[in-house]
């Protein structure tokens, strides 16, 4: 079996995945319930958006009850021919207000483009510690990485050739530029953000 995705966090570990027919994302119901709201905090229709609420049904350390965690979502109540009775989201559509905006003026996620430097990661999971991506042009970002314990330079132009030719797949040309910095931040929250876009559609 083919899975073209998968949907998760550091806090639930997988939630949901996209079996071979494509119809959406599959809510792995047996370790979370996961709720998609509104900004009145009311359960929005299949196919609209709406902030995803997560409760753990597992975790019996540290319980998370209605957890925020900040991701957009659209469900999705159609039902799947794959036969899993699983409910399906339509698309997970990233972090809040994280959005990369495209010369067409068409915005997307960080999620959009995620295997393009991901599986480059995975080749060696010790060769970058941090990154963060921020856009201050439409037809530009900047990617900056900590080095890790086995850098490895040769990766960082390849992530640029996957993500420039991913952009043109789309039909945009994006130029990629990589920064090699020595720490990344903790925004307010505590957390890193992956994506700052400082550019208005």
């Amino acid at each position: 079996m083919e899975l073209s995705e998968i949907y998760g966090s550091v806090e639930f570990g997988h939630l949901a995945f996209e079996c071979n027919e494509h119809l959406g994302l599959h809510i792995i119901t047996n370790d979370a319930y996961i709720e998609f709201l509104d900004e009145k905090e009311e359960q929005v229709a299949s196919g609209e958006e709406g902030a995803l609420i997560i409760t753990s049904l597992n975790n019996h350390v540290m319980p998370l009850i209605r957890y925020r965690i900040g991701d957009i979502g659209i469900p999705n109540d159609e039902k799947c021919p794959c036969g899993r009775t699983w409910p399906l989201v339509k698309s997970i559509q990233g972090r809040i207000n994280d959005y990369l905006v495209l010369p067409s003026g068409r915005r997307v996620t960080w999620l959009h483009f995620y295997h393009q430097f991901y599986k480059e990661l995975e080749r060696n999971v010790f060769s970058i510690s941090q990154y963060r991506i921020i856009q201050d042009k439409k037809d530009q970002i900047i990617f900056e990485v900590v080095p890790g314990k086995n850098y490895d330079p040769g990766m960082l132009g390849r992530i640029k050739n996957n993500l420039e030719e991913y952009f043109i797949h789309l039909g945009e040309r994006i130029e990629v530029t990589m920064e090699v910095v020595n720490d990344i931040p903790l925004g307010s929250t505590g957390k890193r953000r992956i994506l700052i876009s400082r550019v208005n559609q």
